[in-house]
């Protein structure tokens, strides 16, 4: 039995959705605002490097910034998880031949532990 409170409380962040939300430099406000707490695949904290931000010189140029989910992290803003027993583990290899490694890490762990997806990919929808 799947647990509402909780699943309506914790959320999981794939990849694009946490690129969109660092890009967006209201990361802390929206996650407040939406969830109790967001959890982040350690697959997907590995996948994320850099976002494209205009230019100080050139505001019409877009270059790229390293992401630093440090601080979020820190200040549990983010929960850093991995993929847990042989439940997560096999569902991840099975969706790792559909989708890449961090929205199959993510869509594992939300399938074994109730959990909401935040994304960005309508297409996982029907996975």
């Amino acid at each position: 039995m799947i647990d509402t409170d909780r699943r309506m409380s914790e959320t999981i962040l794939d990849t694009c959705c946490l690129i969109n939300l660092y890009a967006s430099q209201s990361l802390e406000e929206i996650i407040k605002s939406s969830t109790e707490k967001a959890l982040v695949s350690r697959t997907v904290l590995g996948e994320i490097l850099y976002v494209r931000q205009p230019d100080d010189e050139d505001p019409d140029q877009l270059v790229p910034e390293e992401v630093r989910l440090g601080p979020f992290i820190e200040r549990r803003v983010l929960h850093p998880t991995d993929l847990s027993g042989d439940v997560e583990l096999e569902r991840f290899v099975t969706l790792a031949s559909v989708v890449d490694d961090g929205e199959a890490a993510c869509l594992a762990i939300a399938a074994s532990r109730g959990l909401v997806v935040a994304t960005d990919d309508l297409s996982l929808i029907h996975i």
